[in-house]
């Protein structure tokens, strides 16, 4: 399986640390946030992963080639930052032909088990499935008693976009930052001109035009952190200092005691 991590972002919200660091570099209990990003592929079953980069990407293109991770990792270039969805079509010549793609915000934190993601996504042959939580957030998607997404809020600007009629009562879930696509839908992603487009216009597109099955996935209580701006990695910090852990690939390993 293969999957793409997204981590081409200038990572304005926590300047002036990623003046320096790129977001998936920044340690997050003395280990790197790519790091715990790879092991939890791996133990999704990924075998082949790609990076899109732009800002500092002589950081993390020096970080790629000094360190081994048991699982090829390639990074691809964006001269200008394309947004999700252009990032996605730019690197669409490696992730064709392989089945479902996970594609992985390069700013989340997770120990999710993405077994189960895979598992769902394949069990209902959905285009889509995201991952989602019942978290403050002010960009939700709104998800119906199926778990279908049929649209998305945005409490800043005040638009709310409904893409399909739901059914049954309609909630508010947070997006995760991970998730599962399949062939098909990437078959269609990469039809039109992307640049500039984010996944999330993408999928509603998909929604109200195909009628696409892009489902949600509820993650539970399992901790996530998006780390975009000081206060939120303090939190991923915070709770990885309360944890024992042990965080491997084939030729890298970190203990921590809690």
């Amino acid at each position: 399986m293969k999957a793409i991590i997204l981590a081409a972002g200038f990572g304005m919200r926590l300047r002036p640390l990623t003046a320096i660091t790129p977001k998936v570099l920044i340690n997050i209990g003395g280990i790197p946030l790519l790091i715990r990003i790879l092991n939890n592929l791996k133990q999704g079953g990924v075998t082949e992963v790609y990076i899109n980069t732009h800002h500092l990407v002589n950081r993390i293109e020096t970080f790629l080639r000094e360190h081994q991770f048991g699982i090829p990792i390639k990074s691809i270039y964006e001269p200008d930052i394309l947004d999700t969805a252009g990032a996605v079509v730019n690197a669409y010549s490696y992730l064709r032909d392989s089945g479902p793609v996970i594609i992985y915000n390069g700013d989340s934190l997770t120990d999710f088990d993405l077994n189960s993601l895979i598992r769902s996504q394949q069990t209902e042959q959905n285009f889509v499935t995201l991952t989602v939580k019942k978290n403050v957030t002010d960009r939700p998607f709104l998800i119906d008693e199926t778990m279908q997404i049929v649209g998305h809020r945005n409490l800043k600007n005040g638009v709310e976009r409904i893409a399909a009629k739901p059914k049954g009562a309609v909630q508010e879930y947070g997006f995760c930052g991970i998730h599962v696509i399949s062939q098909e839908a990437l078959q269609l992603l990469v039809s039109k001109d992307r640049k500039g487009v984010s996944l999330t216009d993408f999928y509603l597109e998909l929604i109200q035009t195909k009628n696409a099955r892009v489902r949600a996935f509820d993650i539970g209580d399992a901790p996530w952190f998006d780390i975009g701006t000081p206060e939120k990695l303090k939190e991923a910090r915070a709770w990885v200092g309360t944890q024992s852990e042990r965080v491997k690939t084939d030729h890298f390993e970190v203990s921590l005691a809690a």
